[in-house]
C-alpha cells in the first residue's frame, strides 16, 4: 500500500483510480484507497487544477505513478497532503518537488519528514541527480523553511520567487 514510511507517515502513490475517487469525494476515496481523508481535503485548488493535471500526466505515462502520492498519517490513517515530483527527471536528472499540507495538520514537520523519505527514494531511482523547487513565493516562508530544512541551496532570486536545488551527494 505504501511505497514509502517515515516514522509517521506513508506515501500513496496517485492512480488514475484515487485521483478519480477523490474527486467524486471523500467516501469514494475511503472505499477505494483505504484511507480516510479530511470532508474539505479537496478544494478548489485540487479540484481545478492538481488532480487534473495530475491525471492527465499519469494517463498518458503510467511510468509516473510512483513519482507523486498522498501523505497519509499512520497514526490515524488520514491523508494530510501531498508530495511528489511534477515528471520523470529531465535531461540533467532533475525532479521537481511539489507538496501541500491540509490546513488541519500543517505545522507538525509532515512535509519535511515525507520530503526526507521520497528525497531518498528519488536519489535510488536511475538517472536522478538532483532535486529542484522552483519559483517558490518569497513571502510563502512556510516552504522556504521546509526547503532549507532540507539542505536546499537557493540558485536564482527572482523579484517574487526564488528558486532551490539539491543536488545528490
Amino acid at each position: 500500500m505504501f511505497t514509502i514510511k517515515t516514522n509517521r507517515l506513508g506515501f500513496l502513490p496517485m492512480t488514475a483510480e484515487s485521483i478519480e475517487a477523490a474527486l467524486s469525494g471523500p467516501a469514494e476515496f475511503e472505499h477505494t484507497s483505504q484511507v480516510k481523508i479530511p470532508e474539505d481535503f479537496v478544494n478548489s485548488i485540487y479540484r481545478d487544477r492538481v488532480f487534473p493535471i495530475r491525471l492527465q500526466k499519469i494517463t498518458a505515462n503510467p511510468k509516473l505513478i510512483p513519482w507523486y502520492g498522498f501523505i497519509v498519517e499512520l497514526e490515524s490513517n488520514t491523508v494530510v497532503g501531498t508530495i511528489g515530483f511534477k515528471s520523470l527527471p529531465n535531461e540533467n536528472g532533475l525532479v521537481e518537488i511539489g507538496y501541500g499540507i491540509h490546513h488541519t495538520f500543517s505545522g507538525k514537520g509532515y512535509a519535511t519528514e515525507m520530503a526526507k523519505g521520497l528525497i531518498s527514494w528519488a536519489f535510488k531511482q536511475p538517472g536522478v541527480k538532483g532535486i529542484t523547487a522552483t519559483d517558490v513565493q518569497k513571502d510563502n516562508f512556510a516552504s522556504i523553511k521546509i526547503l532549507e530544512k532540507l539542505g536546499m541551496t537557493v540558485t536564482n532570486q527572482k523579484v517574487t520567487s526564488i528558486d532551490f536545488i539539491l543536488y545528490k551527494e
